[in-house]
């Protein structure tokens, strides 16, 4: 139930859905009950959590991390670490993973977001 990866998985699952052709119902049916739960879940945690304030203005706020070069630097260290020897091979061999993301487009639809988030929390 982390903040970023249950919407991500669920874009990712829906995505992927959508690109097999499977029915609509289906992908409701299979999706919708999760987002329901995950936005209850977050709801009663930002209730109850008043000391996270704001989710957009943390993100405002984290942005000056970046003027410096301590965080920029940790940032891709831990980016290219995060998977172990996975993360450092795939960075390595990008043309291996394009072919991938080529075929399967909903990988940029889990990655990007994730990327994306880690970057301003």
């Amino acid at each position: 139930m982390s903040r970023e990866y249950a919407p991500v998985v669920l874009t990712f699952g829906a995505w992927r859905d959508r690109r097999l052709h499977v029915p609509l119902k289906t992908t409701l049916a299979t999706y919708a009950p999760s987002a329901l739960i995950y936005v209850a879940v977050r709801l009663i945690v930002d209730a109850r959590s008043p000391a996270e304030g704001n989710t957009l203005q943390t993100f405002i706020r984290n942005l000056g991390l970046w003027t410096g070069p301590l965080f920029p630097a940790f940032y891709v260290y831990f980016l290219l670490t995060i998977a172990g020897g996975v993360s450092l091979v795939l960075a390595a061999q990008p043309q291996r993973w394009w072919r991938v993301i080529r075929e399967e487009p909903e990988w940029l639809g889990f990655a990007v977001p994730i990327i994306f988030v880690t970057a301003l929390c």
